[in-house]
C-alpha cells in the first residue's frame, strides 16, 4: 500500500496535483486483488481483478469538499482517453459540506441505493400481481368457454331446430367472452 502525501502554502497547485495524481491512478486498468480479498478460488489463468480504491484525506471540510467536487467531474481514462465517470464516497458529518457533495455522502447514497432497491421490488411486485390477475382471468374465462361449449351442446341436442332467442343469447355471450378475451391478453379467441 502505497501512502502520499503533498503539502505546501496556499495557491501552489496541490488540490490540482491530487486531482491530476487521483485521475490517473483511477484511470488505470483495474489490479488484481490480493490473496486474501479473493472469494472464489482462483485457477493459474483467472485473476481476481478490482477495481482501485484511493483514499484522500485533508486537515479541512473545505479541501475534502473541493477535491471532491473536481473528481466528481470524472476522470481520464487511460484505455480509451476519454472522460469517465469516478465513484465516490464523501465521509464526514454532513452539516459540515458543501451543498454540492452531500449527494455523495455516505448515507445519501446508502438511502439512494435502498430507495432504487425498493422501486425495484414495487415494481417487480407490480409485474407479480398483474400476470396472477392475467392467469386468473384466463383461467376464468376457459371455464366460462367450457361452461358456453357444454350449454351449446345441451342445446343442439335438445332441440333440432335452434331457438332464435337462445342462439342470439349465445352469441352475444360469445362476442362478450372474445372481447373480454382480446382485452386482457392482446389475442383473438375463435369460438
Amino acid at each position: 500500500m502505497d501512502v502520499w502525501m503533498l503539502q505546501g502554502p496556499p495557491g501552489t497547485g496541490k488540490t490540482s496535483t491530487i486531482v491530476a495524481l487521483a485521475s490517473a491512478l483511477l484511470g488505470l486498468p483495474p489490479q488484481e486483488a490480493p490473496a486474501a480479498c479473493s472469494k472464489a478460488p482462483k485457477g493459474p489463468k483467472e485473476a481476481s481483478l478490482s477495481p482501485r480504491r484511493i483514499l484522500v484525506c485533508a486537515q479541512s471540510n473545505a479541501a475534502v469538499d473541493e477535491l471532491t467536487l473536481r473528481l466528481s467531474k470524472g476522470v481520464l481514462d487511460r484505455d480509451t482517453g476519454t472522460e469517465r465517470e469516478a465513484r465516490l464516497v464523501r465521509v464526514g458529518v454532513m452539516m459540515s459540506m458543501d451543498a454540492g457533495v452531500k449527494a455523495l455522502h455516505i448515507d445519501a447514497l446508502c438511502e439512494q441505493r435502498l430507495k432504487t432497491d425498493k422501486d425495484l421490488l414495487q415494481t417487480q411486485g407490480a409485474a407479480e400481481a398483474a400476470r396472477k390477475q392475467f392467469r386468473e382471468l384466463k383461467e376464468e374465462m376457459k371455464q366460462v368457454h367450457d361452461r358456453l361449449a357444454l350449454v351449446r351442446d345441451r342445446s343442439r341436442s335438445r332441440t333440432a331446430t335452434p331457438d332464435p332467442a337462445a342462439t342470439a343469447s349465445g352469441a352475444a355471450w360469445t362476442h362478450m367472452l372474445a372481447n373480454l378475451y382480446q382485452t386482457s391478453t392482446g389475442l383473438s379467441w375463435a369460438a
